[in-house]
């Protein structure tokens, strides 16, 4: 994102911001799907294989990548997040994150498992392509949803976020009221999850690249991935202590407390939005 930053400025970067941190659930959901696809093929070990394949085509694409703006002076690398943090917009933004990627990655984590689990119930039993290309599919179309709340947030402001984190909300809470239910409800209500989680994520990294001071925003943007990022990790172990301390995933209370859990993510988001000033 720094690279992106440092090379294009104003209403531009804040919309290549948004559209890079999209391309995240872009890249996510083709994995899911590229790997799904070879794995039905080819079996695992291919999977793999194919799924080594876009980290080098990453590394090539970074030679194409023009020269920084001129005007932006070096500063001293210090990895000091005291300052950064000192400032409440920015905070309130890399809380929102924390609380965002937690609920996408528990989703995705759990997508396939509790699919599979509901599939297994009796009278659940669909004819369905293999689980981890429909948890693709579903990621890949939070791409354009995300990139669409991130312009109405230019548009409208913060409001929107809120209004995305809550309907997040609503979707895991459904989830989780309806756990062991039948599968034409529990699908589509997993594949909104999915689109609902990662549908802010583009107008919070917009909304932090414009917060943070210009002559820290290197190290802004450092603890917003880092604090993001280990959100992203603790979010999916959460919910499985949760899924185990009510019954395991065997069971439909423990998949209730599995959501609810998911849930709280967006929850802190919103919080975190609504207690920024303007």
């Amino acid at each position: 994102m720094k690279l992106l930053v440092d090379r294009v400025a104003g209403r531009a970067g804040a919309r290549g911001t948004a559209i890079y941190t999209s391309s995240y659930a872009l890249g996510s959901a083709g994995s899911f799907f590229l790997t799904g696809v070879v794995d039905a093929a080819l079996g695992w070990r291919p999977s793999f294989t194919a799924s080594g394949i876009a980290p080098l085509l990453a590394i090539a694409a970074l030679t194409l990548l023009p020269a920084a703006s001129g005007s932006r002076r070096a500063t001293p690398a210090v990895l000091d997040f005291r300052p950064v943090l000192r400032d409440r917009a920015l905070t309130a933004y890399v809380l929102a994150f924390a609380g965002n990627i937690w609920e996408v990655s528990a989703v995705r984590a759990w997508f396939v498992a509790y699919l599979a689990w509901t599939l297994s119930l009796p009278g659940n039993d669909l004819p369905l392509p293999a689980l981890a290309v429909i948890s693709g599919l579903a990621s890949l179309a939070g791409f354009p949803v995300s990139v669409a709340v991130a312009e109405l947030t230019l548009h409208h402001g913060r409001g929107v976020i809120v209004a995305t984190c809550l309907t997040s909300v609503l979707v895991c809470l459904a989830l989780a009221a309806t756990a062991g239910g039948p599968t034409l409800l529990v699908l589509p209500l997993l594949v909104l999850a999915q689109i609902t989680s990662i549908a802010d994520a583009g107008a919070l990294s917009s909304g932090a690249v414009a917060a943070a001071d210009p002559a820290r925003r290197g190290t802004a943007l450092a603890a917003y991935a880092f604090i993001g990022y280990t959100a992203a990790f603790a979010g999916p172990v959460a919910v499985g202590i949760a899924l185990d301390l009510f019954g395991g995933a065997g069971g439909a209370m423990g998949w209730t407390a599995a959501f609810a859990t998911m849930a709280l993510g967006s929850t802190a988001a919103a919080w975190a939005m609504r207690s920024v000033r303007r």
